[in-house]
């Protein structure tokens, strides 16, 4: 046997063949036969078809996004009424916190107004800083 044929599996060198694993070489060919006649008739049912198919999976992935995007907007929907609950509750909270901390102010400058009359002091300062730059 000439070298050529031991690398190719044709005789005479000629075109060679796909190997498939555990298939055995002098099946080779009849396995190739086999897999384009497979493909002909794939491209020829799937040109008979008019690409009824194809069609299919696209409509198929259509309504698929429709749903995740359906189920995506639920899940929205919900976590946007949480945090509006969240807000609604801490907007009640907000006033009597600030009425509270406001009332312990007042409390703690009633004992001692000296820090409170310079904190005063300083943002009258700021504020009339500012306007007066505005100017």
């Amino acid at each position: 046997m000439d070298e050529a044929e031991n690398r190719t599996g044709a005789p005479g060198g000629g075109q060679p063949t796909r190997v498939t694993p555990g298939v055995p070489p002098a099946v080779g060919p009849d396995t190739e036969t086999v897999r384009r006649e497979l493909n002909e008739t794939r491209r020829a049912d799937e040109a008979s078809n008019g690409g009824d198919q194809a069609q299919d999976a696209k409509g198929q992935a259509q309504e698929k996004a429709g749903e995740v995007k359906e189920q995506a907007q639920q899940k929205a929907d919900g976590v946007k009424g949480q945090a509006q609950e969240k807000v609604n509750q801490v907007k009640q909270a907000a006033p009597d916190q600030i009425n509270q901390a406001a009332s312990a102010i007042q409390e703690q400058a009633g004992q001692n107004p000296l820090p409170f009359a310079v904190a005063g002091a300083l943002l009258a300062g700021f504020v009339i800083g500012r306007v007066s730059k505005k100017s």
